[in-house]
């Protein structure tokens, strides 16, 4: 088989590069990189800042030196622990300015003997386990501050000292000397005062020492500290210190330095860094060489000139070493540029090289290539039509299973008419055997066509969850008032099987906002399953409880249990315990786990096997959770009527009274047919059909029908087919029509009101909900009606012209009048002109406007001239015989007959109490 040359050519190229970067490394890496880490006390100061910075200077030419830096914050236990890291890190070489002598001697001599070099610096330490000390003389440095005081203290003069951290070694010795160049003065007065080396210290001290007066002249073992002396004993105190001379030590520039300039310190006395012997020295031992045990750094007394110009230096400084900083890195970038250039010609020469072998490669392999691609394509090909195939398939199974589901819909929807056949007459025979020892069976059976009622409507709300269409109705309900309700179902099963079955709340209230019949399902869920798996004797208790923001609903019982590895597929949809003798169709817990998370809530199990299983419901407190498009809140609360007061009698008078109305009947199924036939036939007068093409065919013959019961489920033509054509269509569109269906979607019912249907019954219903459903329909139908035929009669023909809705009726209405608006005038138009201008037959107007207004047309075209009539006798100045003949009367005669038959009196009274003066 053929195998692509680019791999091979990568592998080359990758090679010869790497080659490449190996021999241009492999000199920079024979360099070393050292360690040297710098263990400081502090790097708040100002002395140590510039110490800082002047290492890093030493230290930047040597790019094989790597400078680790730890600043302690004044704390020996810290800088204990930080340089004992750095031992354990291994470092090349340790520099440590201590805080303490005494308590870093310890670890700077572990690091001594470890065989790490230490250079101590600044503060020394106790013993000689270190490589090097470097610092200045301190004694030497306190020796000349004394003899400048000495020199220049007046006679009596009060001296003050202000001496650093006193078991630091620059403290203690620049104590000793100070004090000893003052012994050649026994007229001075010296008092001393701690500080710390910290100018927030002496700054604090001063201000609070009262005992400090008449000071002549300060000496501070450092500048920081001297300018808080300067700024407690000048600045604050008073006058009195105007003319003090202030000494300090350090003349580092960044306080010191600047504060002798400003004339703030009289002089200070240099204490160098010593970076520059460090760096040298620290080479040394890193190569190996042998340093001297001390290194001693010179002291200069710095005054106001001396101050300014290394100031200047300074600054220069800083200029040139940014300068060189920059000039070192400008030359490293050059250094490597042309360290790429120099190899730019190997590396172009071995591109060349690559370039002629791939060259030659395609060449010899171009013809199998192409045999190659030949063989891919067929291939390709192949693939391509197995795709088609596949994809084919797989629409088909698609297609297959929505068939499936459709159909497994479909068929429990069928299921709801046998169930309304069922319950009906249980009902009935239940009512009617009240006394009979036969009715716990009739019991039985009523709560078991219930309980196969909600398998088939959980079927159908599975459905509705796939579908993302469940929407939900939340209220607040009281659990406490809720939940014995629904224990109250299972209480003859309880009974029998002589289960303990118990419901405790802890407090008297538990309020939450629920969808009713959506919780209601979730606990008869949960427990059918306890009694389904609880055997006798047994127990099944539910608690109520509140915690925090939540109230928890405990479903437990103590049946057979689930085993731990079945516990996390509870909730799935179609899961099934194998190994349980009861039948399920997985979808019960599946929806209990949906319901909870439209509500926000959770739901959770625990179980042992063989000593039984606690569900547990969360409920969030208040409604502000409850958020979202499928959501709604009920506006009036509907269960808020005590049941026992309701009154039968209104009722029982309906249902048994005979109406004048025909319905027309519309299902497929014979049964029902059949079962509404003989529940409907007492009250109505009835027609029958099995569809809604037989149904359409029926209302061309009849002319009284008055209501259509249809279905909605049928062949030929369904119910909301036939509701639309009924309608829409001018001759039928005054029948009141009522869809009867198992469909529960509300999104489908809202379909079917669209389109015309006026009102919804599901199934299955009780019988008495029918009829009154459908007299109070009629009813409410024919008071409308009323209502206008009264106003007509009385000459008001506005209410017909006030009609602004958009239903079929009301359109046709305003046709109607606006055609009468044109032709009333016209003597010799008639009730047949009428029809034929309306496109409707004489007999289907003559109904339509006696079910609209209760008056055939004619009596609307006399009414209508009649209102004209009275409209001109207000407004126009002729007799009554001109107005007679203007609005289509032949006779005045006649037209005043009927006029006062309408109005109660003839033309020329009513023109007179209109005040018309030429009536």
């Amino acid at each position: 088989m053929f195998k692509h040359p680019i791999p091979y050519i990568s592998n080359l190229v990758g090679g010869l590069f790497l080659t490449f970067l190996i021999c241009s490394c492999s000199q920079q890496s024979a360099h070393r990189t050292y360690v040297v880490a710098l263990s400081q006390c502090s790097l708040d100061d100002v002395w140590r800042k510039s110490m800082l910075r002047e290492l890093k200077i030493e230290f930047e030419p040597y790019d094989s030196i790597q400078l680790i830096v730890k600043g302690a914050d004044n704390r020996s236990d810290l800088q204990i622990r930080q340089i004992d890291s750095l031992i354990n890190q291994q470092v090349d070489l340790l520099i440590i300015s201590p805080l303490t002598g005494k308590e870093l001697t310890p670890i700077a001599t572990k690091a001594y003997q470890r065989g790490i070099p230490t250079i101590i610096t600044d503060r020394k330490i106790e013993g000689d386990q270190f490589s090097c000390f470097i610092g200045a003389d301190n004694y030497a440095i306190g020796l000349n501050a004394g003899n400048y005081v000495v020199q220049n203290a007046k006679s009596g003069a009060h001296v003050l000292e202000v001496v650093g951290l006193h078991s630091s070694s620059p403290a203690t010795e620049r104590n000793a000397g100070f004090r000893q160049a003052l012994t050649s003065r026994p007229d001075i007065k010296l008092t001393t005062r701690k500080g710390d080396w910290i100018y927030q210290n002496t700054k604090e001290m001063l201000a609070r020492d009262t005992t400090i007066n008449n000071i002549d002249m300060v000496f501070c073992h450092n500048d920081m500290m001297a300018i808080a002396a300067y700024e407690v004993l000048h600045d604050t105190v008073s006058a009195r210190h105007s003319s003090t001379q202030f000494i300090g030590v350090d003349a580092a520039p960044g306080a010191g330095l600047e504060a002798v300039a400003d004339g703030k310190i009289k002089v200070s006395f240099r204490y160098p860094t010593g970076a520059h012997a460090i760096v040298q020295t620290a080479l040394k031992l890193l190569s190996g060489q042998e340093v001297s045990k001390n290194i001693r750094l010179e002291s200069s007394l710095v005054d106001a000139p001396i101050a300014r110009s290394l100031l200047t230096q300074s600054g220069e400084t800083d200029r040139y070493q940014k300068r060189i900083v920059w000039q070192k890195n400008h030359l490293e970038d050059l250094k490597n540029r042309f360290s790429f250039l120099r190899n730019t010609t190997l590396i172009i020469v071995i591109l060349f090289v690559i370039v002629a072998v791939m060259l030659i490669y395609v060449w010899r392999m171009n013809r199998r290539i192409r045999y190659f691609n030949r063989e891919l394509s067929i291939k390709n090909k192949h693939e391509q039509e197995q795709n088609k195939k596949l994809i084919a398939l797989n629409t088909q199974v698609q297609h297959a299973t929505a068939q499936k589901l459709q159909f497994f819909t479909n068929i429990s929807h069928e299921i709801r008419t046998p169930l309304t056949l069922i319950i009906g007459p249980l009902n009935r025979l239940i009512r009617l055997m009240a006394d009979s020892p036969l009715l716990p069976d009739l019991d039985i059976m009523h709560k078991n066509t219930l309980r196969l009622l909600r398998m088939i409507n959980q079927v159908l709300d599975f459905r509705r969850l796939e579908n993302d269409k469940q929407e939900i109705q939340v209220e607040e309900i009281d659990l406490v008032e809720f939940i014995p309700e629904i224990m109250s179902y299972f209480d003859h099963l309880a009974k029998v099987r002589k289960i303990n079955y118990t419901f405790e709340k802890k407090e008297v209230s538990y309020k939450v906002w629920i969808d009713r019949d959506l919780i209601e399902k979730v606990i008869v869920n949960l427990l059918s399953n306890a009694f389904k798996f609880t055997p006798e004797e047994g127990s099944i208790d539910i608690c109520l409880y509140r915690e925090k923001t939540s109230i928890y609903l405990k479903v437990s019982d103590s049946g057979i249990g689930i085993e731990k590895d079945k516990l996390p597929h509870l909730f799935e949809r179609f899961y099934t315990d194998n190994t349980s003798s009861a039948t399920s169709s997985g979808i019960g817990l599946y929806l209990v786990q949906q319901y909870m998370q439209l509500h926000g809530g959770t739901v959770d199990v625990t179980s042992e096997k063989d000593k039984g299983t606690t569900l547990l419901l969360n409920f969030r407190i208040g409604k502000e959770h409850l958020l979202g498009p499928h959501i709604h809140e009920v506006n009036i609360n509907m269960h808020s009527y005590v049941e026992t007061v309701l009154d039968d009698k209104v009722e029982e008078k309906l249902i048994h009274h005979e109406y004048p109305y025909t319905i027309l009947i519309v299902d497929d199924d014979n049964d029902m047919l059949e079962y509404l036939e003989h529940e409907l036939k007492e009250n109505f007068t009835l027609l029958l059909a099995h569809n809604g093409q037989e149904a359409f065919e029926i209302l061309k013959k009849e002319e009284d029908i008055s209501l259509i019961l249809s279905d909605v489920m049928m062949p030929k033509m369904n119910g909301f087919e036939l509701c639309k054509k009924v309608k829409e269509n001018a001759e039928t569109s005054h029948i009141v029509v009522v869809l009867l269906t198992a469909l529960s979607n509300i999104r489908q019912q809202i379909y079917g009101v669209v389109g015309g249907a006026d009102t919804y019954v599901c199934k299955p219903f009780h019988i008495n909900y029918l009829k009154i459903k459908i007299i109070r329909l009629l009813e409410e139908r024919t008071r409308m009606r009323d209502e206008l035929q009264k106003r007509i009669d009385q000459g008001e023909m506005k209410p017909l012209y006030k009609i602004d809705k958009a239903g079929i009726d009301d359109v046709f209405l305003k046709r109607f009048m606006n055609h009468l608006e044109e032709v009333y005038q016209k003597e010799d138009y008639n009730i047949e002109q009428l029809s034929i201008d309306l496109n409707i037959s004489r007999g289907h107007l003559y109904r339509k406007m006696k079910t609209l207004t209760g008056h055939a047309p004619v009596e609307l075209l006399r009414n209508f001239r009649l209102s004209k009539g009275a409209e001109l006798l207000t407004q126009r100045d002729c007799n009554v015989n001109e107005i007679a003949y203007n609005i289509g009367f032949s006779s005045p005669a006649y037209f005043s007959k009927c006029f006062k038959a309408v109005y109660k009196m003839n033309p020329s009274e009513y023109a007179k109490k209109s005040s018309c003066p030429h009536a």
